[in-house]
């Protein structure tokens, strides 16, 4: 009962979604990103990617 128990908790954890979402990011797997996406606003974690602030005052002049 207890591995269901860790299964069911690794499910509902959001920094194990999180790092499947980086892992799916760097082997380009963009199927498993938006499944973790999914799960994380399940979760109530709403994840946006931006430029840091210094890449956007580089561009812009």
């Amino acid at each position: 009962m207890k591995n269901n128990q860790n299964i069911t908790d690794a499910f509902n954890n959001p920094v194990a979604w999180f790092l499947m979402l980086e892992r799916a990011k760097q082997l380009h797997n963009f199927e498993l990103a938006a499944k973790a996406l999914r799960e994380l606003e399940r979760l109530g974690v709403i994840v946006k990617y931006r430029k840091p602030i210094l890449m956007r005052e580089r561009m812009q002049g």
